[in-house]
């Protein structure tokens, strides 16, 4: 099914017929959207980057297969990794836009708020710290607040990766239907689909007016911004390479 050429693709999901198969995101693809999310994210990865030989930083997060059976995504240990049953779910710009919220929950140091909030100390803390970022001094303590400001900066990552973002903030409730996720109303853990989505169309608006005003991008929240002047001047030279008027207005197919 994978030999199916990029203009039938096009063809076959301007029909509604693109099938789950189709859908199915390769080993090439998730290789290749690990390196472009290394890049993208790289102005707020700090501890968690290396500079190549010509001095360009790069984040050492990874993006993984990892074989569970259930189809799901998680950040741990300063990696991102993905099941193969959601690799199955997903095309190409959305396994962008998923690890590019794994990625931010790695950035923007939430798994150290995770761990104050479940009331984990000692060892594990130290751990934590040491394949984390550490988080803004203005980082919400609330579970479903730290999914949003994931979803919101995973979304900047993708655009930044070239991957077309307001097209996968209005596919996203499609998106999050093919998977085996419930409740779809939310959790203790997760807003709801509808949230979800609404904060998603709000992020992709809010990256296509900076990218048209000529202004760095990323979000306007503070927490949700690289810490360092130095890291923001390379995002500038970052987004100059950007073709933002296919990212703003491309469709989600590769």
């Amino acid at each position: 099914m994978r030999r199916v050429t990029r203009s039938a693709r096009l063809l076959l999901a301007t029909l509604g017929l693109l099938s789950a198969a189709c859908q199915a995101a390769t080993a090439e693809e998730l290789a290749r959207v690990q390196l472009k999310l290394q890049e993208a994210a790289a102005p707020w990865c700090e501890r968690l980057s290396e500079r190549d030989a010509a001095g360009h930083k790069r984040c050492t997060i990874k993006l993984t297969a990892f074989a569970i059976g259930q189809a799901q995504a998680f950040a741990f240990l300063g990696d991102a990794s993905i099941t193969p049953a959601m690799l199955s779910k997903l095309t190409e710009p959305e396994l962008a836009l998923v690890g590019g919220h794994e990625f931010a929950h790695l950035v923007l140091g939430h798994a150290l708020i995770g761990a104050r909030l479940g009331g984990v100390s000692g060892g594990v803390v130290a751990l934590l710290e040491s394949t984390s970022v550490p988080p803004h001094e203005d980082a919400p303590e609330d579970w479903h607040q730290l999914e949003l400001d994931a979803d919101r900066l995973g979304l900047f990552f993708a655009g930044l990766s070239g991957y077309p973002v307001q097209e996968l903030a209005a596919s996203w409730p499609r998106m999050i239907a093919r998977l085996p996720v419930r409740p779809q109303t939310g959790n203790d853990s997760h807003p709801s689909t509808e949230v979800r989505a609404s904060q998603l169309q709000e992020a992709a608006r809010e990256f296509c007016a900076l990218g048209s005003r000529g202004d760095p991008l990323m979000p306007t929240l503070q927490r949700l911004q690289p810490r360092y002047e130095s890291d923001v001047d390379a995002l500038r030279e970052q987004q100059a390479r950007l073709p933002l008027r296919a990212v703003c207005h491309g469709a989600a197919l590769q």
